[in-house]
């Protein structure tokens, strides 16, 4: 509402201007044709499209919501907890993860200048003056029309197109009537030929122009911009230019040979008063000044030079690029191209991603935030098996659930649907893409699918795990094992294949403490019913039937490893076998890996062209990226915790800052003839270039 005033306004204004320092240099049918632009304005409520030339670009803006951000304290998946309470209580003195229900949307900010139509009744007293108004209007020209339905007679003139009548109702001249508009002439004006011919001259013209519908309209927008003394003044202005734009054409038509006994027709017809500007009809009405103006156009006969019509013409297509566009999207971006493309978008800051799902069942929102970017290069690769195409905007409304993948301050979202459909969206800045897949291979999944079994492996993530209060490796175990394990798989969506619905633990055992008793390696059994007996997740490694106590429930074996990180618990790793106590060694072991990676790349022994099976790979060095000499002399680089059987990476930024390189490192077991215990061996495989953003 705010921007249809302003727009409107400022156009208005923008007229009135043109019209006052061009007066007497402006042809008059020019200058009441500029009055179309205002009065097409104010019927549209709406902006048609955007651009930064638009007068609402100066109007304040809605602040977006805000958002809290906590920094991860390691790269690692994180918890926010905010899934139902578990189906049943914990051992005792077990220290649950507590559950926050989940919040609804924040409201934007409050700025102080921005105008709110619900902090006042302004609509209500909007639509009750435009109400009252239009009644007003509409009675005012039934009364006349009925006036000259009991009082007209008609006259029969040759040559006229439209019915001519004479009446003791009206005072002046005039056109009126909407569908079959009809000539009415004063009994004064109908007696005298000359007066007739050109009064009827004069009326026709006003039909020829529309000037019977713009009256119409122009009530119409008196009565919808009642409260703007700006509309009521253009209205006074358009009715006063549409006299003289007529003038002029009518005097064209009738001949220059009587201009000047037109002028005389016009001050004895011409009724000396208030112009009501509610009546839809063409009166020749005016005040002292009015009709001095008019007869003054009639006799100086003004011209438009061809710089005035350029200047004129220029100025009014600046206009309407300023007041019938909307705002310019702040931070508006290019369309992304692919869904790939999107998902590579999202992590490229590297902030703390939200992976977030909502269930139609019950309207439950769970959310939780990740940081990894093997995770975008993960999805990516799924993407890749099918073939996307632009799409309409999907209608989430029927979907039995939808997943979102967006950056901490929301600037950019990727919805993920369920469905028969594979249907994205992507939404940057407030551009939305949409792409449907289609899979590439048989048999065809919906997208969404995939990516809610990855939503599922996220949020089962034992990593995710992290508490505080326990002080030594030991207390830090028994927490682990008695309530922070079952109570993560207990509060995960009711539609993850890990979810649980009981646990209760069976035993644990400490295997091994770091000596700086900052980690713990511990094995435990587990008994657990299942929210889906007959999912693969559940069944996957060291899991069978309970028996004696837990006998109807399934009991499952895991080793797990925590560290501690400040004041506070992390899990390292949960597996059914093998997991080792974290040790800073790896760290080195890794960063020694690289050195020598650099080490062989620059002594020219690495084949960047054909990498052979088992050799290491350099993807070719693009132009513009200096190799650091060894990983000391890098600004930063981050090292990625194992993913399964990928072993780790390490992000490697060079010193400018403008390239991340992206080690892929495995550990290999060198098997001795006689066997003997292997002996593992950590060695970079491949390393890929990739330019980061500015």
């Amino acid at each position: 509402m705010l921007a249809w005033i302003l727009s409107s306004s400022l156009l208005i204004a923008g007229v009135l201007l043109i019209r006052f320092f061009l007066r007497g240099r402006l042809d008059s049918r020019l200058q009441h044709a500029l009055w179309g632009l205002v009065l097409l304005r104010l019927l549209l409520p709406f902006s048609l499209g955007d651009s930064f030339l638009s007068v609402t670009n100066l109007l304040p803006r809605e602040l977006p919501p805000a958002v809290s951000v906590t920094a991860p304290a390691s790269p690692v998946l994180k918890e926010e907890p905010t899934a139902p309470s578990p189906a049943k209580p914990l051992p005792e003195g077990a220290i649950a993860l507590t559950p926050k229900p989940p919040t609804p949307n924040p409201k934007p900010a409050e700025d102080p200048s921005a105008v709110d139509p619900q902090a006042f009744p302004f609509r209500e007293i909007w639509i009750s003056g435009a109400a009252l108004l239009g009644c007003w209007f509409l009675g005012s020209n039934l009364i006349l029309w009925r006036r000259l339905r009991k009082t007209r007679r008609p006259l029969a003139i040759e040559g006229v197109s439209r019915p001519v009548y004479h009446s003791p109702a009206v005072e002046t001249p005039c056109l009126f009537g909407l569908l079959r508009p009809a000539v009415y002439l004063t009994e004064e004006a109908a007696a005298e030929k000359m007066l007739c011919r050109h009064a009827v001259a004069h009326e026709l013209t006003h039909f020829r122009h529309g000037d019977h519908i713009f009256s119409l309209l122009r009530g119409a927008v008196l009565a919808l911009h009642w409260y703007n003394p700006l509309v009521w003044a253009a209205a006074f202005c358009s009715r006063s230019d549409a006299e003289l734009a007529c003038d002029e054409s009518t005097i064209r038509r009738l001949g220059e040979e009587e201009r000047a006994s037109y002028g005389r027709t016009l001050l004895r017809l011409t009724c000396e008063k208030r112009t009501n500007l509610l009546i839809a009809a063409t009166t020749m009405t005016g005040s002292h000044h009015e009709i001095k103006e008019r007869i003054m156009s009639i006799t100086s006969k003004p011209k438009t030079s061809l710089c005035t019509l350029v200047l004129v013409l220029l100025t009014a297509l600046l206009a309407v690029g300023c007041t019938f566009t909307g705002p310019k999207e702040p931070g508006s971006v290019s369309p992304i191209e692919s869904p790939q493309a999107a998902m590579t978008a999202l992590f490229v800051e590297k902030e703390d991603i939200s992976f977030s799902l909502q269930m139609a069942e019950d309207d439950s929102e769970r959310s939780f935030t990740v940081t990894d970017p093997l995770v975008a290069e993960f999805l990516t690769l799924l993407m890749d098996k099918y073939h996307w195409s632009p799409a309409e905007a999907p209608s989430p409304e029927a979907a039995e659930y939808r997943l979102t993948v967006s950056t901490p301050n929301k600037g950019q979202v990727m919805t993920f649907w369920a469905g028969e459909e594979s249907l994205v969206q992507y939404e940057q800045d407030g551009k939305v893409t949409c792409w449907e897949g289609k899979a590439i291979e048989e048999p065809s999944v919906p997208f969404g699918s995939l990516v809610l079994e990855e939503y599922d492996n996220l949020e089962a993530d034992p990593r995710r795990i992290a508490f505080t209060g326990p002080q030594t490796p030991q207390e830090a175990a028994e927490v682990f094992v008695k309530s922070s394990y079952g109570s993560h798989l207990m509060t995960i969506s009711p539609l993850n294949e890990y979810g649980i619905l009981s646990y209760d633990l069976v035993d644990y055992e400490i295997m091994e403490i770091s000596p700086d008793q900052t980690a713990v390696v511990g094995s435990f059994t587990y008994a657990f019913t299942p929210r889906f007996s007959d999912s693969p997740a559940i069944w996957a490694g060291n899991t069978g039937k309970g028996t004696g106590k837990w006998e109807g429930m399934l009991t499952a074996y895991r080793q797990f490893a925590l560290r501690k990180m400040d004041d506070r618990w992390q899990c390292i790793e949960v597996g059914t076998g093998g997991v080792r106590l974290p040790a800073g060694a790896e760290e080195e072991d890794i960063l020694a890996a690289v050195d020598k990676a650099l080490a062989d790349y620059h002594a020219g022994t690495v084949d960047t062209e054909k990498p052979s099976a088992g050799e290491l790979y350099f993807q070719p060095v693009p132009e513009g990226c200096v190799l650091p000499e060894t990983v000391k002399s890098a600004a930063e680089y981050t090292i990625l915790p194992k993913n399964g059987t990928d072993g780790d990476r390490l992000i490697l930024t060079t010193a400018d800052g403008k390239w991340e390189i992206h080690f892929h490192i495995a550990e290999l077991c060198i098997e001795s003839d006689p066997p003997q215990e292997d002996n593992p061996l950590t060695m970079v495989t491949s390393v890929r270039f990739q330019q980061k953003e500015a």
